[in-house]
């Protein structure tokens, strides 16, 4: 396509040296092709980038006991065109732990971010803690939630 428009530009310019009373429409036409041009690379650079895509973003756990070890996943796809890589998984707070692949994962493959949250340093309350993941995805960053209330026996 690329050979095809600088064909294309180097005879319109050719015309521009001939008669200038098309210059106007020259002009339009050559603008056009430029963002013809780079909305289709944008559109293929699209397709093979990497898309993150979870299963569930939110998870409710209920009413735990603060003495009890919480465990869960957040499992995820690369519904994407190319290898996704998790940056950086990040939850807001220390009682929380996070594990999750270093590894590329391929189009079409899952993975997961398994989760252990701690709450016995807190008194009884009702909790929201965020989990951020930062990739090389379309969506580079993700905000996950799990939500919770504290009892000390429920």
């Amino acid at each position: 396509m690329e050979s095809g428009i600088s064909l294309f530009l180097i005879l319109m310019l050719k015309a521009i040296v001939m008669s200038t009373k098309f210059l106007p429409l020259l002009i339009a036409v050559v603008l056009g092709l430029s963002l013809l041009a780079s909305s289709t690379m944008s559109c293929t650079q699209r397709e093979t980038q990497p898309v993150i895509e979870f299963e569930d973003t939110i998870v409710n756990l209920g009413i735990i006991n603060l003495k009890e070890v919480q465990q869960f996943d957040f499992p995820f796809k690369n519904v994407g065109g190319s290898d996704l890589f998790l940056h950086l998984v990040t939850p807001e707070c220390d009682c929380t732990q996070v594990e999750y692949s270093k590894e590329a994962i391929k189009p079409g493959e899952k993975g997961n971010i398994h989760v252990t949250f701690d709450g016995s340093g807190y008194i009884p309350c009702t909790l929201e803690i965020h989990i951020y993941v930062s990739s090389n995805a379309k969506n580079e960053v993700v905000d996950l939630m799990f939500n919770t209330t504290l009892r000390f026996n429920p």
